[in-house]
């Protein structure tokens, strides 16, 4: 997924009304984010496990650093300071990378630490077929509903696109 939505970004880009500078400056961005997004989905896997024992208190936690510390490091990493050289788009990105690998990794140690995972080996975490088949039942409903959300935004950005960038970020 990770990869072709990396290859499929520039096209991506440019249906939705992306030109020149503007479609490269969104593949900087996202190009990287694809390329770590199982990271992305881990987190959400072990925040599940911490929300299925009782813990909510984790994630918002979790969040509001990474709020904190994004708000800081964006800049930083954007325009530069001393000897660390300006990044742009690349440095928006980065900053992400790094708070959500920050935050995954709390979020991993809170889980770890919990009863949950107590003598939880390999054989546990090895998908079983029956099991998958009932889960994925749920799931791909779900799944298809929020496609075509994102499917219906890609549209609505499409046409807003014809009327100019301005239109694209009302």
């Amino acid at each position: 997924m990770a990869l072709t939505g990396s290859a499929g970004a520039p096209i991506l880009a440019a249906l939705l009304g992306a030109r020149d500078v503007v479609c490269e400056q969104v593949v900087a961005y996202i190009v990287p984010l694809l390329a770590v997004g199982p990271l992305f989905l881990l987190a959400a896997v072990v925040n599940a496990a911490l929300t299925a024992q009782g813990d909510t208190r984790s994630l918002r936690d979790a969040v509001a650093s990474a709020t904190l510390v994004n708000a800081g490091l964006v800049p930083l990493l954007m325009y530069g300071a001393g000897s660390l050289p300006p990044l742009g788009v690349v440095g928006v990105a980065a900053s992400h990378l790094v708070v959500q690998t920050a935050q995954l990794a709390w979020l991993g140690w809170r889980a770890g630490r919990t009863a949950l995972a107590r003598g939880l080996g390999l054989r546990d975490i090895v998908p079983c077929r029956s099991r998958a088949s009932r889960v994925l039942r749920q799931v791909v409903p779900n799944t298809v509903t929020m496609m075509a959300t994102g499917v219906g935004l890609a549209i609505v950005t499409a046409f807003a696109a014809r009327h100019g960038p301005a239109a694209v970020a009302a």
